[in-house]
């Protein structure tokens, strides 16, 4: 054997080694330096304005997508002065709570909304199918809604097949927002309902998604040092919450109620 050949691969053996002792488990990845992690599982909420994290009860690959979920529609501090948050300014309130198997319960979730109703918390994004009339998490937003908090709502990532909006954006009452792949250009005639964002009409046979926004190539942050581009409906939600917030601000003067908004 060659000399060169027999060093490579020593050195592809040895390599492959010490990779193996690099840990791969999801939940070994530290959290992201602009978000504060609390592993115990408990109900946690920052709301102050001069606190632009937001708190995330597990980590893992669910985490990561919340996390970058949320950054990209509020107030965030980093190196990247071009990646910012579609109100950019609009410190964010959160407010989790996982069963063991790290899945949002329909109890847990119903708490969480009430306990924002609690803490007279300013909107509630709920990305996630029974009626809306019977679904317990569409009856926890209509209580948020019939209380004056503005509720925007992901349709899903079930698309393109018709009938695939997830609950809670099946509710009449809530802002229910899809996702349009822009195709990377400034121009809007070329943009199309992303294919994997879900259609309507709902169970109850309504016209959803109320509206669409851009979900395709939307740059946000991971837990762990990283910003990358993603899809989904999700961060589409983003930018109908973020048009909310800056709605509400530009209209301090005058009463602006949720159903103005929808």
């Amino acid at each position: 054997m060659r000399p060169n050949l027999r060093k490579a691969i020593t050195f592809i053996l040895v390599s492959v080694f010490l990779f193996s002792l690099v840990p791969f488990s999801t939940a070994s990845f530290a959290a992201h330096e602009k978000i504060s992690a609390d592993l115990k599982g408990k109900i946690k909420i920052i709301s102050d304005s001069t606190v632009p994290v937001i708190v995330q009860t597990k980590q893992g690959l669910k985490e990561r997508h919340k996390d970058f979920i949320r950054k990209c529609g509020g107030k965030v501090k980093h190196d990247l002065p071009l990646i910012k948050g579609f109100a950019a300014e609009l410190p964010v309130s959160a407010v989790e709570e996982f069963a063991k198997d790290e899945e949002v319960t329909r109890v847990s979730y119903d708490s969480e909304v009430h306990t924002c109703l609690d803490t007279a918390t300013a909107g509630i994004n709920a990305p996630a199918a029974e009626s809306y009339t019977t679904d317990p998490l569409s009856q926890a937003v209509v209580a948020a809604w019939n209380a004056g908090l503005v509720v925007v709502a992901a349709a899903g990532n079930n698309g393109p097949s018709a009938g695939t909006i997830n609950t809670p954006g099946i509710n009449p009452h809530i802002i229910t927002v899809g996702a349009v792949d822009d195709r990377e250009t400034v121009e809007t005639l070329d943009d199309v309902i992303a294919g994997f964002s879900s259609r309507g009409p709902t169970i109850d046979g309504l016209t959803k998604p109320d509206l669409v926004a851009p979900g395709v190539g939307i740059t946000s942050l991971v837990s762990d040092t990283s910003y990358i581009p993603k899809k989904n409906s999700g961060s589409a939600g983003k930018p109908g919450k973020a048009a909310q917030a800056v709605t509400q601000e530009k209209s301090a003067q005058t009463t602006v109620t949720n159903f103005m908004l929808k």
